[in-house]
């Protein structure tokens, strides 16, 4: 066979791989496209701090979220000391995630379709792309959740008790990186009572006699992950409670909102897909989609003390699946004869109300639970050899360090008042340990100091006495208006 026949037969029974390896090349473009040149938010600071210290090995505190701070100091090790290589665990993270929402249609569904409209509503989703870019743990928790779904439906659907063992292993692992991820317990419980439920009478299991046993086990999953679940964000005081629980119905319009802004109509279609999952009792895929939906759901509406949709991102791969799955159903009943417009339509609505992004960008707005502010560009005003003084000493060591003396830390609050009475009694701050500056009289008359304030530091400032004197006798220097102006940075200086 000539070669050129003999290539075009490959091409004919190849051409799924190769659009699936452009379309993964282009999407892992997007995420890496200007990596370095978004700005980095505080909390990206916080996260390279400590890695920069261990890659140095010089940190000498505690370690948080251990696999993705790990991660980082291997890319340090790697590729070097900087905030493109800070991110690129996430990158590498999205990626792998990627490949795991096509593979479990395709393999255990033996469903093309819905994998490669699945790549097409995630790998694209605006929201997606712009946490990939994050020098944070959020990809990877995601990641470790998608691989754990992942493993879960391998078991249910082959049998095998290797797959089961794996999710046990991995869990333990997430114990290590994230205290949020203590919430797949509960759905291990109901996994391993589903894939042993013959050796009970079903019907007795969900009847009003074990109401009770349900209610206490929930009570207690409940509770234990909230006392917990400290690390990733504050869990709520008990003499807050009141207050939380007031906010609980705003915080569930809110996560209802945010979804319904990123997906669209795909938010729509996934519920309706999840609801008829129940109505049919599709037990399998209440247990690989639905029950996670809704333990996460009710994670983030009652235990956070604040708002944070950076967490939703576990929920996109089971609302996108949810519905790929109910779009590719129908498309299966409706005459041959008007499929083509059905497909017309629904890429029509899906490219009118789902947030995505097909071109490379250097800059992507996150949300306002997680403002960016251009630190880089206030501290490089500053000439070099000033003294500074900053609510965030670590971006000073960061970008200034080398240049000048980063002197002194102000007591911020970034939790409004609920721990500033122990904030009150520290003397220096626990990243970079530099002293806290408590009145003015230990400033020198002769020296010129440079404060570093951000629109957070200036509202949530702990001494109102410094506050004020900044603003009536100091003058400023630099002025900029964060990334979608929510953060607005000051340089000033004694006159």
């Amino acid at each position: 066979m000539p070669f050129f026949l003999q290539a075009k037969n490959w091409l004919k029974h190849n051409y799924r791989i190769i659009l699936l390896i452009a379309i993964i090349w282009y999407a892992s473009f997007l995420r890496i496209y200007g990596l370095w040149l978004q700005f980095f938010r505080i909390d990206e600071w916080f996260s390279s701090y400590v890695s920069k210290y261990i890659a140095l090995w010089s940190w000498t505190g505690t370690i948080p979220y251990y696999l993705h701070t790990w991660s980082q100091v291997l890319a340090f090790k790697l590729w070097g000391i900087n905030q493109r290589c800070a991110r690129i665990p996430s990158v590498i993270a999205s990626i792998v995630t990627m490949i795991l929402v096509y593979i479990v249609p395709y393999k255990l569904y033996k469903d093309k379709r819905i994998a490669l409209l699945s790549v097409f509503l995630f790998w694209f989703l605006y929201r997606e792309i712009a946490w990939a870019r994050q020098a944070r743990f959020y990809a990877l928790l995601q990641l470790l959740f998608v691989w754990w779904i992942t493993l879960i439906t391998y078991r249910i659907k082959t049998k095998k008790i290797t797959f089961f063992n794996r999710t046990i292993i991995l869990i333990y692992l997430w114990i290590l990186f994230h205290p949020f991820l203590y919430t797949v317990l509960a759905i291990l419980i109901v996994t391993i009572m589903y894939q042993y439920h013959k050796a009970w009478n079903r019907k007795d299991l969900i009847s009003r006699k074990y109401l009770f046993t349900w209610i206490i086990l929930w009570a207690l999953i409940l509770h234990y992950v909230w006392m917990q679940s400290g690390g990733g964000g504050t869990s709520l005081p008990w003499n807050d409670l009141a207050l939380g629980l007031n906010s609980r119905r705003y915080y569930f319009k809110s996560y209802n909102y945010h979804f319904l802004s990123e997906l669209g109509i795909g938010y729509i279609i996934g519920l309706w897909w999840m609801v008829r999952c129940i109505y049919k009792k599709k037990y399998s895929e209440l247990l690989l989609r639905v029950f996670p939906f809704v333990v996460l759901w009710i994670f983030l509406v009652m235990k956070w003390y604040t708002l944070h949709y950076r967490y939703a991102l576990l929920m996109f791969p089971l609302l996108i699946r949810s519905g790929s799955s109910i779009m590719v159903e129908f498309c299966d009943k409706i005459s041959k004869k008007y499929i083509m417009i059905y497909y017309a339509s629904l890429f029509l609505l899906y490219g009118i109300t789902v947030h995505r992004q097909f071109i490379p960008v250097s800059q992507y707005e996150l949300d306002f639970t997680s403002p960016q502010s251009d630190f880089q560009a206030a501290y490089a005003s500053i000439p070099d050899g000033q003294n500074i003084i900053s609510g965030f000493p670590v971006l000073c060591d960061w970008y200034y360090a080398s240049r000048g003396n980063c002197f002194w830390a102000l007591k911020v609050d970034l939790l409004n008042n609920w721990w500033s009475e122990s904030l009150k009694k520290l003397k220096y701050e626990n990243y970079t340990h530099l002293p806290y500056i408590e009145n003015f009289q230990q400033l020198s008359a002769k020296d010129t100091y440079y404060f570093v304030i951000d629109n957070m530091t200036n509202k949530r400032l702990l001494s109102p006495e410094i506050h004020q004197y900044i603003i009536k006798n100091w003058q400023v220097t630099f002025k900029t208006l964060s990334w979608y102006q929510l953060i607005v940075v000051y340089v000033i200086h004694s006159q």
